[in-house]
């Protein structure tokens, strides 16, 4: 259930940024039951609804699939050459994890 909703908000949120290259197909949301409409955001509440109603949880989903979106977004805004800047300043050691 988790992965069939956090892959259709993924669909919505892909198409809410219209993201060249991208486009998910919706194959979840016959399956939780709900009829897509051409509104992006709200495909993402009736997504959280159906989610809660369906996991009988009473998590804010909508709130969490909107903090994954901002998560989402600053890795976008994350440029490769900071990266390469960051990574080089991370210290390196000998120690390997034993099993």
């Amino acid at each position: 259930l988790t992965l069939q909703c956090y892959y259709s908000a993924a669909v919505w949120l892909s198409r809410k940024y219209k993201l060249d290259g991208l486009l998910l197909p919706d194959i979840f949301s016959k399956e939780l039951g709900l009829t897509p409409v051409d509104d992006p955001e709200e495909n993402l509440r009736l997504l959280a609804r159906c989610h809660k109603e369906l996991s009988g949880s009473y998590v804010n989903w909508l709130a969490t699939y909107q903090h994954a979106e901002q998560v989402w977004r600053k890795g976008l805004e994350w440029k490769p050459s900071r990266m390469r800047t960051s990574m080089t300043s991370i210290p390196t050691s000998s120690n390997t994890c034993k099993s």
